[in-house]
């Protein structure tokens, strides 16, 4: 794969004519899904995107962290993954392991 197909940018479109009609968490679950879906993954199991602070997130032991290309500065601290979720995986027969 060249550098520059690496550096294209997974880009999933929302259905505009939902604004309004969708909240935020369910609209992120969905793109989630779609992000997934783009890489041959089928997991059909609910997402469920919640808001907590800092602190909480930090301490999840998946961690997302902003690139800084765009809205976010660099190493911004976004989204997390917890443990029990982690286990859910596994228990599906999915694996969590590097």
């Amino acid at each position: 794969m060249s550098d520059e197909a690496r550096e294209e940018p997974l880009r999933i479109w929302w259905n505009k004519n939902l604004d309004g009609k969708i909240s935020r968490g369910k609209l992120a679950a969905h793109a989630a899904h779609a992000a997934l879906a783009a890489y041959g993954i089928k997991y059909t199991h609910p997402i469920v995107v919640l808001a907590a602070g800092k602190a909480k997130i930090e301490a999840m032991p998946i961690n997302i962290h902003d690139a800084g290309h765009t809205e976010l500065a660099e190493g911004t601290l976004t989204t997390g993954v917890d443990a029990a979720s982690l286990a859910a995986i596994d228990a599906l027969g999915g694996t969590t392991d590097d």
